[in-house]
């Protein structure tokens, strides 16, 4: 599978599937390929929520993933963004 994204000349992969760098051929082909590859925990989260919370994390962290310059394949973890209600949004009643 490697092999076929790097031929359709993409850089780096994005999966949830956390379980593939400690997978040893797994982990082997992303070496031989010269693939990144970029890891986002699952958010127990769905619908919309989930949606947005993933969009969200993706657009923050990847900056951080097209800036580096490795001379070596790496992984990167990329963090959810805060998602409770009081992490992302203050209300109050509007008053005159």
């Amino acid at each position: 599978m490697f092999d076929q994204i790097v031929q359709r000349d993409f850089d780096a992969i994005i999966t949830r599937d956390r379980m593939q760098l400690k997978n040893r051929e797994e982990r082997d082909a992303l070496l031989t390929t010269g693939l990144t590859w970029v890891g986002l925990k699952d958010a127990k989260l769905s619908g919309l929520e989930k949606l947005s919370i993933t969009t969200a994390s993706l657009i923050a962290g990847l900056r951080f993933v097209v800036a580096a310059k490795h001379a070596t394949p790496h992984s990167f973890l990329i963090y959810n963004v805060p998602h409770g209600e009081t992490q992302r949004v203050k209300s109050f009643p509007l008053e005159r």
